[in-house]
């Protein structure tokens, strides 16, 4: 074999040329050089470059190979190899810090240069340090150091390149902890090589104000901030050894090469051949202006529509010639640029949530209810539901096409005008976003090229490529369909405010408590079992009479001017409000306290306006109070190509709030006026679908559409469900049949509880006040603990000031291991007071504990009742049963998780998880775990599972044979990662957990209760509520191995079903089974003597996450396990 020679030339920041083994000397700060060939080249030897700067200068000599920064990955998916905690506690007092090295920012050529020339600097738009660029030069060894105490990081590169992306982002932002923002390439270049939300690119604002603005921003909400690190729990930084990877890197192109030179006689052109126009020209030096491509309002940008109405020149749902809005999801526009090519309605943008769990059916793999998934026992019922057909042909299909124009038109209006203008189209349903169109009849040619001119006389060429041929059961029609449904509502003078549908034109006015309600109704279009049905409920929409500036004013003279400001920010924040002038919703994310009404804005044609003069031209809208600040809100983004939110401002005199307060919801009198027009009967619900029916009906408009696009209104769905026998309760001497089915507390007073424990050694801590009340309440419980079979002893009482600090310490001094149980007696506002007794309670100090408030205690006439009430919760807390419901399986473990955010991080999930550790399902261990991940799933099932079974085992001397666990919490779109993430896990604790003997068999339950579907039964003319143990599952349910079930009662209102759709199950028990099990498993919720809507163990599991994420904010002791401590 001939011997191949290589001359390696590396070129980039003081690099020499390196021949015959001679080493080149390091890279130093500041310097620039290139080396090339020094002579000819010599037969059977290739010239290698190693180039490690950017391309401005041309190496004209032959080169067969070339090794750059293009395309070389550098993230590794790994775990976060810096803590989060760690990058933020040391975030500091000085916000923003922008570095370049010094000499390279005289050069006027570079591109940071000509961004602060062009735009006037950041130094004079943000009221922050701005690191110097040409004073003393930072040593390299303290450069990590020095970010490291800055917020974000100006990564500005030295030359704009495809894929030329350097230290700047990779080491001096990511690795200190900084926040980069970036120019360089594009966007979508820097998206190649890093997580998307894990930068700021100067291209998302259209001036150096508005990006100042939005750092700013940043800097006050910590919690938007920390969203540019979550990327860090998936991915590490990889940053090369600087010469050894490129040595080898470029031995390995030596050795693979063979005798095939490759000659490049220009390096720069070489490099830009793939880069895209706009990234071509801006790699030139030319900074393309707005009309280069059409964008929406960057954070911070302040356009008329922006102010007034976001979205409202936006494009509509479906476009008509006059009617051009884009195919959008709620707020999450579908649309994309057109450079995607084929793609498809679901690949190019955000598909409904729920839409996606369509996708998931794991009933093809379960062998026993593959062919059949009903069950059989009970008394059949016939039923009708709130579904209604929508009649399709038989041979339906929708056809999407692609649609390019050359030469490319920016304005997405003018690209839908001149599609719309072709006759050959206009006889045809249609759709277009500007880039898919949507037909309901397939055109002549799989491409299709038309003609148009536009009014300047300029010649487009319209091409239309189809792409994809679609069923009517496809997840893309499913969501086109409820776009359709979404102008037929427009049509019906309705707004939308999230996924529902509202009336503003019939308010129900609650003028006694200034709340307003729009009635409504949310609506849904899916695939049930073999058919297309439109789901629709009534809603009302909540709104009080109050502004947000009002709203001010009311607090600044409750809590004066010294904490008003920080007052207002902490009860503002996070509110939802809405502006009448345009029915649109927003949330408060932000008050901008420095900009006035008086203050101007830049419109988008240029010229400014001041906020006042805004509103009186725009909406005839007169402002009363110029002094007061603007409200803040980030709008979600509306093209997936933008990762910056769109920023806008709005007057709190214009903003209502909506939604009630922590203190509406606890006023029983408020709470019940807003009751008796919400909560529907079974006859009102009906009166309104039927209406809703009428409407659409009555609406030709609304009728035309339908008809255009083939689909036909039908009949509401009937349909036959089944009645579960009720169940027995059993006690320790004795079972009862409640005569209620829904309710056994009257039982409870007179019969044994399964077993308990007796209370002798307890602490009650109490303040002065509420001293002459613990006598009374001693009476009750030895009352009606005796024939429970209960024993209070008499307790220590320890009497302390009317503080918080207080009882704390009270507790802290008296709590000793021995102390079985501690109550508090709590003053009227309890927050404070509950939050600290049970952080300590629950983790430092574990001891089970009971909070009672003062005003309880007073109530003399329902004061049996109430210490019935505390003496059952007591009685759990000490581990005690209280009674019981036949289970035939044997060997049976059931468990209950739920996931929530904690309130005071929202980084924070919360994971609940319940399970029996006895046969007779009246004994639970208990554990909460927190986690730091971006969606509400569990990554912690495992060590819960395993903590489980070894529980079980120490009771039983044996695993169970079966384990049935119902999984809360699931939102729209999770089923999948549920499906995926979370049930290996536990399969891994069953089968780690099993060490050689038979495996314990798994079922995994999803379980929702919250879902739109309504069931009524007809008594002659009116229609009522199902019965208790009322099981659906057929017609109204889907492909899946579902069911749903009515396990409660409504004394006013309509009754809701409980979803259940069973993901996995090697336990292969029958559906009647399986339905029975669930209904039993409602009866056992120790603090209520009643049927609840959900499995008991889901029920502790959301009291148990709840606990910890409003008050504990710390995983519990574990001491504490086999109690069910958070009742």
């Amino acid at each position: 074999m001939r011997r191949q020679e290589a001359l390696v030339v590396t070129a980039g920041t003081a690099a020499e040329a390196s021949r015959d083994g001679e080493q080149p000397r390091p890279p130093g700060l500041g310097c620039r050089a290139r080396a090339e060939p020094g002579g000819p080249q010599e037969p059977r030897q290739q010239w290698k470059t190693f180039l490690y700067c950017e391309p401005h200068k041309r190496i004209k000599e032959v080169l067969e190979e070339e090794l750059s920064i293009k395309r070389d990955e550098c993230h590794v998916k790994s775990t976060p190899a810096v803590a989060l905690d760690g990058i933020w506690s040391i975030k500091r007092n000085l916000p923003m810090g922008g570095m370049m090295p010094g000499q390279q920012s005289r050069n006027s050529s570079l591109p940071q240069a000509k961004y602060y020339s062009r735009h006037g600097g950041l130094r004079s738009k943000t009221p922050v340090p701005l690191t110097s660029t040409v004073g003393k030069p930072v040593p390299a060894s303290g450069l990590l150091h020095t970010v490291a105490r800055y917020k974000f990081y100006l990564a500005f590169e030295n030359s704009q390149h495809v894929d030329y992306i350097t230290e700047k982002l990779w080491r001096n932002a990511f690795l200190a902890g900084a926040v980069p923002v970036v120019l360089g390439p594009d966007r979508a270049n820097y998206e190649r090589f890093v997580p998307r939300g894990s930068f700021i690119h100067v291209d998302d604002f259209p001036s150096a104000a508005s990006l100042a603005a939005y750092l700013l921003f940043l800097d006050r909400n910590l919690a938007v901030y920390r969203r540019y690190f979550h990327w860090r729990r998936s991915y590490a930084v990889h940053i090369t050894s600087f010469w050894d990877e490129p040595w080898c890197r470029t031995c390995q192109a030596v050795q693979t090469s063979g005798d095939q030179p490759k000659s490049i006689q220009n390096l720069a052109s070489w490099f830009e051949r793939n880069m895209s126009g706009r990234a071509r020209v801006r790699a030139r030096g030319i900074i393309p202006g707005h009309g280069a491509r059409e964008v929406g309002c960057a954070p911070g940008d302040l356009t008329a529509s922006s102010i007034a109405s976001p979205g409202d020149n936006q494009a509509s749902s479906i476009a008509s010639p006059g009617d051009s809005q884009a195919l959008s999801s709620g707020t999450s526009s579908i649309s994309q640029p057109h450079d995607d090519g084929g793609r498809t309605f679901t690949e190019r943008g955000k598909v409904r949530r729920d839409v996606i769990d369509l996708s998931v059916c794991t009933r093809e793999k379960l062998a026993h209810v593959k062919d059949c998934k009903a069950g059989s026992s009970g008394i059949p019922l016939q039923l009708v539901t709130n579904l209604f057909s929508l009649d399709l042909p038989q041979d339906w299909q929708l056809y999407q096409y692609h649609v390019t124009y050359s030469p490319d038109l920016a304005s997405r209006r003018l690209r839908i005008a001149l599609l719309y203008s072709h006759s050959k189209l206009l006889d045809k349903a249609k759709a277009f976003d500007g880039t898919i169109l949507f037909l309901s009849e397939k055109l002549d040619l799989k491409v299709t090229e038309l003609t148009s001119e536009t009014q300047r006389g300029e010649t487009v060429t319209i091409t239309l490529t189809l792409t994809t041929q679609l069923s009517s059961s496809s997840p893309v029609c499913i969501q086109f369909f409820s776009v359709i449904f979404r102008k037929i509502f427009k049509k019906l003078k309705m707004y939308q405010i999230g996924r529902n549908f509202y009336k503003p034109s019939e308010p129900v006015e609650i003028p006694q408590y200034k709340l307003s309600l729009w009635p409504g109704f949310a609506v849904s279009v899916s695939r049930f079992e073999s058919r297309l049905l439109l789901n629709a409920d009534v809603s009302y929409k909540v709104l009080r009479n109050e502004t947000v500036l009002e709203f001010m004013t009311d607090l600044c003279l409750r809590t004066g001017m010294s904490h008003f400001t920080e007052t207002c920010q902490k009860q503002l924040v996070g509110l939802i409000v809405l502006t009448r002038y345009n029915n649109k919703t927003y949330r408060i994310d932000d008050i901008d306290w420095s900009v006035k009404p008086t203050h101007a804005f830049q419109k988008r044609d240029g010229s400014e306006i001041t906020y006042m003069d805004y509103y009186k031209q725009q909406y005839n809208i007169t402002l009363s109070d110029l002094n007061q600040p603007v409200l803040v809100s980030l709008l979600k983004r509306k093209r997936k190509d933008s990762s910056e939110p769109q920023m806008v401002h709005l007057v709190p005199e214009l903003c209502f709030l909506t939604g009630l307060s922590s203190q509406a919801t606890s006023d029983f009198h408020l709470m019940k006026a807003v009751a008796e027009e919400t909560r529907l009967s079974p006859v009102g619900r009906q009166q309104q679908l039927a209406r809703l029916v009428d409407d659409i009906q009555r609406n030709q408009v609304a009728r035309l559409e339908l008809e255009t696009w083939g689909l036909h209104f039908g009949s509401q769905i009937s349909l036959t469900g089944r009645v579960v026998p009720s169940e027995k309760i059993l006690l320790q001497d004795h079972t009862c049949q409640p005569a209620t089915a829904a309710d056994w507390s009257k039982d409870m007073r007179t019969c044994k509880i399964l077993s308990s424990q007796p209370l002798s050694r307890w602490l009650i801590v109490c303040c002065n006040r509420a001293e002459n009340l613990i006598e009374g309440l001693m009476s009750c419980l030895r009352r009606v603990g005796g024939p429970m079979g209960f024993n209070v002893g008499y307790p220590k009482i320890i009497k302390v000031d009317e503080k918080p600090a207080a009882f704390l310490r009270a507790i802290q001094l008296h709590v000793n291991p021995d102390v079985q149980l501690v109550m508090c007696i709590l003053p009227s506002n309890p927050k404070n007071y509950y939050d600290s007794i049970k952080k300590y309670l629950s983790s430092d100090c574990p001891v089970p504990s009971q909070c009672v408030l003062t005003r309880t205690l007073t109530k003399q006439g329902m004061m049996m009742s109430v210490a019935t009430k505390i003496a059952m919760q007591m009685t759990c807390k000490l581990g005690g049963e209280l009674w019981a419901v036949e289970i035939p399986l044997k060997s049976l473990m059931v468990a209950g998780i739920d996931i929530c955010r904690d309130a005071l991080n929202k980084d924070v999930v919360v994971v609940g998880f319940v399970a029996s550790i006895n046969s007779r399902i009246t004994r639970w261990f208990s554990r909460c775990v927190l986690q730091r991940t971006a969606a509400d799933i569990a990554d912690c099932l495992k060590v819960c599972l395993t903590g489980a079974l070894n529980k079980w085992y120490k009771h039983n001397h044996d695993l169970p044979s079966r384990i049935i666990i119902y999984r809360d919490g699931v939102g729209d779109g999770q089923l999948k990662t549920v499906l995926d993430y979370e049930v290996p896990q536990l399969l891994s604790s069953v089968t780690e957990c099993s060490s050689g003997a038979s495996s314990s068999r798994l079922s995994v339950v999803v379980v929702r209760k919250r879902c739109l579907l309504r069931f009524f039964t007809e008594t002659g003319h009116t229609v009522q509520n199902p019965p208790l143990g009322t099981v659906v599952d057929s017609e109204a349910t889907r492909a899946e191995y579902d069911f749903y079930l009515v396990s409660q009662t409504a004394n006013r209102g309509t009754v809701s079903p409980t979803y259940y759709n069973i993901i996995y199950d090697d336990n292969g028990l029958k559906p009647d089974h399986m339905q029975r099990l669930t209904f039993k498993l409602c009866h056992l919720y120790y603090n209520w003597q009643g049927l609840i809507s959900v499995p008991a163990p889901c029920q502790y599991a959301h009291k148990l996450t709840f606990l910890v994420a409003q008050s504990i904010h710390k995983e519990p002791s574990l001491e504490l396990s086999d109690n069910l401590f958070y009742l």
